[in-house]
């Protein structure tokens, strides 16, 4: 390595500059990974991929709750417009058609 006037040409730079002069940089990039693997060197993204799985989890469970409680609603709706139908059927086929409302929800149960 050449030497002016006494000092080293990278005598400016930060380490991490230094050693990839000295080794290369795919070598400094292997050591890199190879060192965040062993546990060496800590991984910044790992805190923010647990965040982003956790709230992706979070919002799944509380999608799930909330289509529950829509099919509740949907199906306490088509009970009211059921009795509605038959209170306000003067034939017979017309109370048979009221009873069709509910077969056309998902849900055939009470909640």
């Amino acid at each position: 390595m050449a030497y002016v006037n006494g000092e080293s040409p990278n005598t400016g730079f930060p380490v991490w500059a230094r050693l990839a002069a000295y080794l290369g940089f795919p070598i400094l990039v292997a050591a890199f990974y190879l060192g965040q693997s062993a546990g060496y060197i800590p991984s910044r993204f790992s805190d923010t991929q647990e965040r982003i799985l956790t709230n992706q989890t979070q919002m799944a469970s509380h999608l799930l709750e909330h289509r529950q409680r829509q099919e509740d609603l949907l199906y306490t709706l088509g009970i009211a417009i059921k009795v509605l139908c038959e209170n306000n059927a003067k034939s017979k086929e017309e109370k048979a058609n009221c009873a069709t409302i509910l077969t056309l929800s998902r849900r055939h149960v009470d909640p």
